[in-house]
């Protein structure tokens, strides 16, 4: 048994020398996973340490200790007491980490219930950890989405506020169409969920570049009533992009969401532009509505309006076969990228095959007498919005 006892620390002690030298000695310093070899290599070998250290106080208990026993022993009980100290470290680093991810969850859960008592109570229970990784306007953000109007109302009168800038608390949604909304702040989402209430509450403590991307997502989803709100608050329709100075149009995002009544709206009482801006702030031609529609076609192909939003840019004068910054016209877009039911449209609403290749009607030909793309609405996902 002494033999075995032995051979068994030989053996463990090398096994760890040989995996964890081996992970060191392996690192590379570049790639995704800087470290990540070193960083398991010691682990390997302080847990190897710590368990040869116990086999040795084992020996030395069932058998005696030798003097060059009891120095290897000197020499590993220090290793072994740093591989303690960083295991217990880290042990209640998870725990204050499942603690404040609870703290978090509570206040989650106050928002939506919209309590503000609750709410309250339980930012009050938070953490440092909680409240530096849970800030008031991730908070705003979320009750935005639940349209919790007390609580919200609640986190402004903390100082919680909308941004527009780069790595501001976003979420994204989809439409019950199925199309998709990225990057949307708390007055964005407010707006994406038509909740008028949440919006007048929202408005005071956003900054211009969420105001206007507010308007950009009203006109999108067909909101006219919160166009007009924002444009009385002072949000110009005539905004090019929704955030940047572009050369796009609000019916350029009314065109992104077949938005009809918004669309109509803005050509027959704002009078504005069926195609392109080609001079305006940005040196580059601006996306023509009847692009913008094409893209949404290619992303929501069910949408019943976008044919009577086609037809309405075609009847206020708008070119159907006008280039895009790549010259390529939507016909033409839609014969490469293999969308029959957008080729039809196209055609049906006048759409130019003289203005084709001699491969991009070969193209065309074999594209529509494919047979006819089935219809149907996409499944709607849970907490999707109404365009």
């Amino acid at each position: 048994m002494k033999t075995v006892l032995g051979a068994l620390i030989v053996l463990v002690a090398l096994a760890a020398l040989a995996l964890g030298g081996g992970l060191v000695l392996s690192e590379s310093h570049g790639g995704m996973f800087a470290g990540l070899a070193a960083a398991l290599g010691w682990l390997v070998l302080g847990a190897g340490n710590l368990l040869v250290l116990v086999l040795n106080l084992l020996y030395w208990r069932l058998y005696g200790a030798p003097r060059w026993l009891r120095g290897i022993i000197a020499v590993q009980v220090l290793p072994a007491l740093a591989t303690l100290a960083l295991a217990g470290m880290q042990l209640t680093d998870n725990w204050q980490e499942d603690r404040s991810s609870d703290q978090r969850q509570a206040i989650y859960q106050a928002i939506h219930a919209d309590d503000v008592q609750r709410l309250l109570a339980a930012q009050h229970a938070c953490g440092e950890r909680c409240a530096a990784l849970y800030l008031p306007d991730a908070q705003l953000l979320d009750a935005a989405d639940a349209g919790a109007q007390a609580a919200a109302s609640t986190l402004v009168s903390q100082h919680a506020s909308v941004s527009s800038r780069l790595g501001r608390e976003a979420m994204d949604l989809r439409t019950c169409e199925g199309d998709f909304l990225p990057g949307l702040n708390a007055l964005g989402v407010a707006v994406a969920r038509h909740d008028l209430a949440l919006v007048d509450i929202l408005f005071p403590v956003s900054d211009e570049g969420a105001r206007k991307e507010a308007l950009w997502m009203a006109a999108r989803l067909d909101h006219l009533d919160l166009v007009q709100y924002l444009a009385a608050k002072g949000v110009p329709l005539s905004v090019r992009g929704p955030l940047l100075a572009q050369n796009d149009t609000l019916l350029v995002a009314a065109a992104r969401g077949a938005a009809l009544t918004v669309g109509k709206w803005l050509i027959e009482t704002r009078h504005m532009p069926v195609d392109a801006i080609v001079n305006g702030p940005d040196p580059y031609p601006g996306t023509a509505p009847v692009q913008a529609l094409m893209s949404y076609a290619s992303d929501v192909p069910d949408s019943p309006r976008i044919a009577p939003f086609l037809s309405m840019l075609v009847e206020h004068g708008a070119y159907i076969d006008a280039r895009d910054s790549q010259g390529k016209t939507p016909l033409e877009e839609a014969v490469l990228s293999h969308e029959q039911r957008s080729a039809r449209l196209l055609l049906d609403a006048g759409a130019q095959t003289g203005l084709l290749s001699a491969d991009e009607k070969a193209q065309l030909h074999e594209l529509l007498a494919q047979p006819e793309e089935p219809h149907g609405p996409a499944p709607e996902s849970p907490g999707c919005v109404l365009p």
